[in-house]
């Protein structure tokens, strides 16, 4: 029997400490931003569901998806936990209610997570509460006041258990704890404390914590850029060795912040590019918003009132985009927290069941027995009928696709085919005219070579005709280009522009993340606008050199068209008057795309589109 015991002792705690080590990957994973690492761990077999329910709630807390945290999380019972797993719950829903602003719950249940540590003997794990708490009660607005006591135990229990990462980051607080403006420059000593610290604990992601915080004070504070530069370069040179976009995004803001302050305007737009650039999921919208406000300010200093104004709508965008989301947050998390009061009522209805069945006879066993077939078959019945439901709900839509689709490509036909047309009659038929014409005026020309009076007229009218002959052939290849279903967008658009390219227009042509194939509508259509708007520039520009970039950003195909030429008010473009512009507007508006045109006389033309990939 002890044999027994202690067998069933042992095996529970290696299950304890093997899902330990998981959670320990995972949180490992998280702090080096390796998502896809976590990802894996998430979907491994070694998992158990519930296991697998806690972590996707963190990982989606992560990638800022607060509403699908929500949903993972509450719909867990509790009730089945064991110790460990209610720890790391804890901690996960606290840090999801600190990212909605409920400060209060997010305490609590951080209190829960460090007592559920404690017991398991996790003191590392347990302490980070104190600096969790310690910081949620620093950004709210009713805790004032209650938050140092919680630095200062974090700071004595990292002394105890000499965990040199959390000395080096209770430093860090403590310096902006005790700032005295009478001597600012005091705070430096609790910097150089933090970074002595961090390189013990021989963390170099610490290090370069520290050395952000450096560039902060000495760039924001101090105004002394040289040294604040100097620092922000030392970070970013260790995030770039651990690939660790998600801190590099915000130095490159601050960065810019030094930028603007020499008034070196320019500078700063190219760095916020950069980091707009970044694609990390955790600043999607909150930094952009910053970097979309600064960047549209930028331009406005430059008097770049176009490209200010561009920034300025993807401010609005992402400020809207925001509130969106917390409204989803909301909406998310009631449903979820119903869900768990429902769960919780049904599980305290089951128990009192229990209980009932415990006292009574065969008489309720049997009843009790029969209710639950009743029960179970009634359920059977609405699953079945709502399988039902959906099916026919997925058929109704598969059908309106499918029309949707035939309509879309029987109209991309019909514009083949009449382009095809166009072409067959430019080449057939003026193309056939102007060869006869050109050989009838060689024919002429030799008959009056005799006539010194009539060589200066002769040479330009055969020089009109060879230019009349070119824009044709030109024409004609620029309205029978196409996109072949083993070529892409890309071959076909090169193709396309080498088959134009001449001694008097040059287009290059620049492509970026373009090596998946799109869909063949949305590659089609993207042909016709580039194809469109290369017509405008050799029909009207006169221009000499010109530029096609095509960008997979963010799920969105980035168009930018510029060129050399002439250019033209844009204020004065009417429709049907705009210089083959408002067909390029109707098409892009039926794409759900935006289209920007910044142009003035003299000074070329830069077209921009942003076009959803469907």
């Amino acid at each position: 029997m002890i044999k027994k015991l202690l067998l069933t002792f042992t095996l529970l705690l290696f299950f304890q400490t093997e899902s330990f080590a998981q959670y320990q990957e995972f949180q490992n994973h998280l702090r080096f931003r390796q998502l896809d690492k976590a990802s894996e761990l998430i979907n491994s077999e070694e998992l158990s569901a519930t296991d697998k329910k806690i972590l996707q709630g963190k990982f989606y807390i992560e990638n800022n998806q607060i509403d699908s945290a929500f949903v993972s999380l509450l719909e867990i019972d509790t009730l089945q936990l064991n110790q460990e797993q209610k720890a790391y719950y804890s901690y996960y829903l606290a840090d999801a209610y600190d990212q909605t602003s409920e400060y209060s719950l997010a305490v609590d249940y951080m209190h829960k997570a460090q007592q559920l540590y404690r017991d398991l003997g996790l003191e590392n794990e347990a302490n980070e509460m104190n600096m969790k708490i310690y910081l949620t009660l620093l950004s709210s607005p009713f805790f004032e006041g209650e938050n140092s006591s919680y630095l200062e135990e974090f700071y004595s229990t990292a002394q105890k258990l000499k965990n040199y990462s959390q000395l080096s980051r209770a430093e860090i607080n403590l310096a902006f704890e005790n700032f005295n403006p009478e001597n600012p420059f005091e705070i430096i000593d609790y910097f150089d404390r933090a970074l002595e610290l961090s390189v013990q604990s021989d963390n170099k992601l610490d290090q370069a914590r520290v050395l952000n915080y450096y560039g902060m004070i000495y760039g924001e504070s101090f105004g002394i850029v040289d040294s604040a530069e100097k620092y922000y370069n030392k970070a970013l040179k260790i995030y770039e060795e651990f690939d660790n976009q998600y801190k590099k995004k915000p130095i490159y803001t601050l960065k810019a912040n030094l930028a603007r302050a020499r008034g070196d305007y320019r500078e700063s737009i190219r760095l916020l590019k950069i980091a707009d650039s970044i694609p990390t999921t955790t600043y999607k919208n909150e930094m952009n918003i910053g970097i979309y406000q600064n960047l549209a300010n930028d331009y406005k200093e430059l008097n770049l009132i176009d490209s200010a104004y561009f920034y300025m709508l993807r401010y609005i965008e992402a400020r809207d985009e925001i509130n969106f989301q917390k409204q989803n947050v909301n909406l998310a998390r009631f449903e979820a927290e119903k869900k768990d009061k429902e769960n919780l009522l049904l599980n305290q209805e089951n128990e009192r069941n229990r209980n009932l069945l415990l006292g009574m006879g065969g008489l309720l066993v049997a009843l009790s027995f029969i209710s639950f077939l009743l029960y179970t078959n009634n359920k059977k019945k609405q699953l079945i009928f709502q399988q039902k439901e959906e099916v026919n709900k997925q058929k109704t839509q598969g059908l309106l696709n499918q029309i949707k689709v035939t309509t879309i490509d029987g109209v991309l036909q019909g514009q083949e085919q009449e382009r095809k047309k166009i072409a067959s009659d430019l080449h057939d038929n003026l193309g056939a005219r102007l060869t006869a014409l050109r050989m009838n005026f060689q024919h002429l020309k030799e008959k009056c070579e005799d006539d010194e009076n009539l060589q200066t007229p002769l040479g330009k009218t055969e020089q009109l005709l060879e230019e009349t002959y070119e824009d044709i052939r030109r024409m004609s290849h620029v309205q029978n280009s196409g996109i072949m279903a083993n070529e892409g967008l890309i071959p076909a658009v090169e193709k396309f522009i080498d088959a134009i390219n001449s001694e008097k227009l040059n287009i290059e042509v620049t492509h970026f993340d373009m090596d998946e194939r799109l869909s063949n509508n949305f590659e089609i259509n993207l042909f016709r606008i580039i194809q469109e708007l290369t017509t405008n520039i050799i029909k009207h520009a006169q221009a000499t050199e010109a530029s096609i970039s095509i960008t997979n950003h963010d799920n969105c195909i980035n168009l930018m068209i510029e060129d050399n030429g002439i250019g033209f008010d844009t204020s004065i473009i009417k429709p049907n008057k705009g210089i083959g512009l408002d067909s390029i507007q109707e098409k892009v508006k039926d794409l759900n795309g935006k289209m920007e045109i910044d142009s003035s006389p003299g000074n070329g033309t830069t077209i921009i589109l942003d076009l959803p990939i469907q």
